[in-house]
């Protein structure tokens, strides 16, 4: 051997983790860039280019999540669904239905 001391091979899992990451935090804007393009008319949307914005800004800051509530009382009937949107504010399902048609 020349000298060289360290392990040989293949880089240990984390550092790729960390590659990815730093990968995504870094595409992340440029994604959500892309797509705010989109919405405002100024870009053709593609398909395949939408999925990928998402899944990037998807594992960079989380998608929502659902979360079932399997009990009620007098005061808080169920409600089955409540959503999770990011920064943790929640919303209801039939508050989601109220403002798709117009009420509050």
């Amino acid at each position: 051997m020349s000298g060289v001391k360290g392990k040989s091979g293949r880089k240990p899992k984390s550092y790729h983790r960390q590659q990815t990451t730093l990968i995504i935090a870094e595409t992340s804007p440029k994604a959500a860039l892309y797509l705010k393009n989109v919405v405002i008319g100024d870009v053709k949307p593609e398909s395949a280019i939408i999925d990928t914005c998402k899944f990037i800004i998807n594992q960079d800051i989380g998608s929502p999540t659902q979360k079932t509530i399997l009990s009620g009382d007098k005061d808080n009937p169920l409600q089955p669904f409540v959503f999770i949107l990011p920064g943790g504010k929640t919303v209801t399902a039939k508050e989601l239905s109220n403002a798709d048609s117009g009420k509050t």
